[in-house]
């Protein structure tokens, strides 16, 4: 899939856009135009990933990289995202924290019916019974 990075019209952050793309094609992301947002909206926070349901878990991925982006599902067919950055943005979030991340567990709550190891959960002893 391809991401397409994209800038607001702000004059103060010119090359933003070109630079983000360029420190995400070194991470190996395979980066399309870069462009101002082709909606021209302003995003006063720090991003947002636009995507389509076929690109959500690139969404997903996307968003470790730009911690605090807001994901934005939109009607596109592909599995490409766009990446559009904000008044806030400042930069790509470093790539060891990225990978720190990724390679936490986290936990997951199980539906019923599954097994469980939380200690609380195991069934209880059998009393004993006394000696005859």
């Amino acid at each position: 899939s391809t991401l397409f990075p994209y800038t607001t019209l702000f004059r103060s952050r010119v090359g933003l856009a070109k630079k983000t793309g360029r420190d995400l094609a070194l991470r190996g992301f395979v980066v399309g135009k870069v462009a101002n947002d082709p909606l021209s909206k302003t995003i006063p926070g720090v991003a947002e990933i636009r995507f389509g349901p076929s690109g959500k878990k690139n969404a997903v991925l996307m968003r470790f990289y730009v911690a605090g982006a807001l994901l934005v599902e939109d009607g596109r067919t592909d599995a490409s995202i766009d990446l559009v950055l904000g008044d806030t943005f400042a930069d790509l979030t470093p790539q060891a924290t990225v990978d720190a991340k990724l390679t936490t567990p986290v936990n997951v709550t199980t539906g019923p019916g599954c097994p469980s190891h939380h200690p609380s959960a195991s069934p209880s002893a059998p009393a004993s019974t006394p000696a005859a």
